[in-house]
């Protein structure tokens, strides 16, 4: 029965215009995807390399109010130990949570090591072919499919 079904779908395929087939082919959008994507890697990790951080996290000698955003944090949880997953607690602990991260990152300060300017146009020239070859691929798929024109029009 299933096999019937199949053949079914088989000829039904074939009965299709060729012209109304989409005969799309992506692999070389694949190709270009993929290789894109090492060289975003590859440029983003050699760029991340070369940046040395500084900073402190939680200062508790009284300069820094950044424990105060645990406080709604820690409310959160315990709202979803109690009452489940209630919009207050997912509300309170988002906010805790966006309040770190936002306060850790604040303190924190960036350097970027030395290096000479071969290496930098490097790093930044793979990253930057490796989102043009990502955006070529991602354009490559979206390509509208143009219908023909009827065989007798001039």
């Amino acid at each position: 029965m299933i096999q019937n079904q199949n053949k079914h779908a088989d000829k039904k395929a074939d009965s299709q215009p060729r012209e109304n087939r989409d005969t799309t082919d992506h692999s070389a959008a694949v190709w270009w995807f993929l290789a894109g994507c090492i060289c975003v890697g590859l440029g983003g990790w050699m760029f991340i390399d070369n940046i040395q951080v500084r900073g402190g996290v939680l200062q508790t000698d009284g300069s820094s109010y950044l424990y105060l955003t645990l406080i709604p944090m820690l409310i959160g949880i315990a709202l979803f130990a109690f009452r489940g997953a209630s919009g207050l607690a997912w509300f309170l602990l988002f906010s805790g949570v966006m309040g770190l991260v936002v306060g850790v990152l604040l303190r924190m300060r960036f350097y970027f090591r030395s290096t000479t300017l071969g290496k930098t146009l490097l790093m930044l020239g793979l990253f930057a072919i490796g989102v043009g070859m990502v955006a070529r691929a991602i354009a490559e798929t979206r390509k509208p499919k143009l219908p023909k024109p009827p065989s007798g029009a001039p």
